[in-house]
């Protein structure tokens, strides 16, 4: 029998609908994991190599936080359609209305699984200077580094321009990995509409292993659709009272859009705010911790990329970070 995770998943409390696509799938020679909510459908929601969203199910996957995946809406003739917000939110690739679709659900099911996609990394500053352009540098770097394809999205229009922060002419594009930076839009300080950055990460998760999104804390229409994509999402909170009260309010937006989000504390001690009084304050849970290290802020403020071999304590955070699965809980990157 096919592991779970390599079967088909339809999320649906109509018993008829399920009967037909019960009946598809044999024709398919397949068999369907069965959730009658989101709630039972995420466990092998991001895994499945396809997913069936019944009509009655729209609502309720909506708000259910689950990272945005493509998904196929099935309904029977005379079900109206969704809104075109919702389809885009649901992330639907195809709407199905049965039976006139009996034949092209048949022929889906049996298609043999898409190869695996890239993982989305989402950050956030609590404040501005907090050091998110820096860590994200940082990340997208070290993942290169090791051999991955990295696409890094600057997809914050009152950000410093990633592009002139980090020189990545200085690249070594013969090393094993390789990195492309990507800016969505510097024309302004205007809210970048929310399909430009599911398109953005859409291109990346298809061509590399890995995106990491540098994203306005402000939130707007981009920050609740990249939370709907990413697998993690890290608020970076320097170790400051202000710092944790504005991670708090932005965890709060946040939430409603993904149950992933944790904190990056940066320059922790006892003099200052410890990480648990930072995780208190911000009520987060604590993804990583680090201290700041003048040695790379003086490299990545001449524009130089870090050194091949970096040992600094944001590095070495970055590549425990990086060994953490997609769809899994980050805390354990702090041990």
């Amino acid at each position: 029998m096919a592991r779970t995770g390599s079967r088909p998943l339809v999320v649906t409390a109509d018993e008829a609908l399920l009967d037909d696509l019960l009946r598809l799938a044999a024709a398919a020679g397949t068999e369907l994991q069965v959730a009658t909510d989101p709630a039972a459908a995420r466990p092998h929601y991001e895994q499945a190599p396809v997913v069936l969203v019944g009509s009655d199910q729209t609502g309720p996957l909506s708000r259910a936080r689950l990272r945005r995946r493509t998904v196929v809406l099935v309904g029977r003739a005379g079900t109206a359609d969704p809104p075109p917000d919702l389809v885009e939110r649901l992330g639907v690739e195809h709407i199905a209305v049965l039976p006139a679709a009996e034949r092209w659900l048949v022929h889906r099911l049996g298609t043999p699984p898409p190869p695996p996609r890239g993982r989305v990394i989402a950050l956030f500053g609590a404040r501005g200077g907090a050091g998110t352009s820096t860590f994200a540098v940082t990340l997208a770097v070290t993942a290169a580094r090791a051999g991955r394809r990295v696409l890094l999205l600057d997809a914050d229009p009152l950000g410093g321009r990633l592009d002139l922060m980090v020189g990545l002419r200085q690249f070594d594009r013969d090393g094993p990995g390789e990195l492309v930076l990507l800016g969505l839009d510097h024309g302004g300080p205007g809210d970048l509409p929310a399909g430009a950055i599911t398109t953005g990460l859409d291109t990346g998760r298809r061509e590399c292993d890995l995106v990491v999104a540098d994203l306005p804390r402000h939130l707007g229409q981009a920050g609740p659709a990249a939370l709907r994509d990413a697998d993690q999402a890290h608020v970076i909170v320097p170790a400051e009272l202000r710092a944790c009260l504005a991670a708090g309010r932005i965890a709060a937006l946040a939430r409603p859009h993904s149950w992933r989000l944790s904190a990056i504390v940066r320059d922790a001690s006892a003099d200052t705010l410890t990480v648990d009084d930072v995780a208190r304050t911000a009520r987060l849970p604590v993804a990583g911790a680090y201290s700041s290290d003048p040695a790379l802020r003086t490299l990545l403020a001449r524009g130089e990329v870090p050194p091949v071999d970096g040992h600094g304590p944001l590095t070495g955070l970055c590549r425990r970070l990086l060994t953490v699965p997609p769809g899994r809980g980050t805390e354990e990157a702090a041990a």
